[in-house]
């Protein structure tokens, strides 16, 4: 069945959704290098029996654990509002209609400018990742989302289940 919602997003749907993508990467290539760097530690504090690369391998490793750290607890936030700060656009009405096998995502311009009108099937999307509060699409570099409020609640069961059908839904409980 095709559901269709307009809604305004806010700036605070915005801040939600790039700092769960922004987390989602950030944590990841954190892990990766933050490893790799204790392996390189480990291995020259074992093979060459010397302890100052090893402690400046962990003392990088360090380093850069907390950059991350602080990348992804308030550099997100901060570059997001700089981002949409910069142009009313993001604001625009929209109006997304889910269906059981694709999204279609449509602006609802203002006097003078271009409509666009994105068909999404389910299976060309990168993953969809579900938060407390919104749905996010990743459909190649293209990041979307559909806030979780605008969907009435006597839809949210047929709507909620249609995207999670598509088998590239992940549950993230991260507020």
């Amino acid at each position: 069945m095709r559901n269709t919602f307009r809604y305004t997003p806010t700036q605070d749907d915005y801040i939600k959704c790039y700092v769960t993508i922004s987390k989602t990467y950030y944590s990841t290539l954190a892990v990766v290098l933050c490893g790799l760097f204790g392996i390189m530690a480990v291995y020259y504090a074992f093979a060459d029996r010397n302890l100052i690369y090893a402690a400046s391998f962990i003392v990088f490793a360090a380093v850069l654990g907390l950059t991350f750290l602080y990348l992804i607890k308030f550099g997100i936030k901060k570059r997001t509002i700089k981002q949409i700060s910069k142009s009313d656009e993001f604001f625009d009405t929209g109006e997304i209609t889910i269906t059981p096998r694709t999204i279609e995502i449509k602006n609802l311009p203002k006097e003078g400018k271009a409509q666009i009108i994105g068909i999404y099937p389910y299976n060309i999307m990168k993953v969809i990742y579900e938060t407390p509060e919104q749905f996010i699409f990743v459909i190649g570099s293209v990041t979307t989302f559909l806030p979780k409020r605008i969907v009435p609640p006597q839809l949210q069961e047929e709507v909620f289940t249609d995207i999670r059908k598509s088998n590239k839904c992940f549950n993230i409980n991260r507020r």
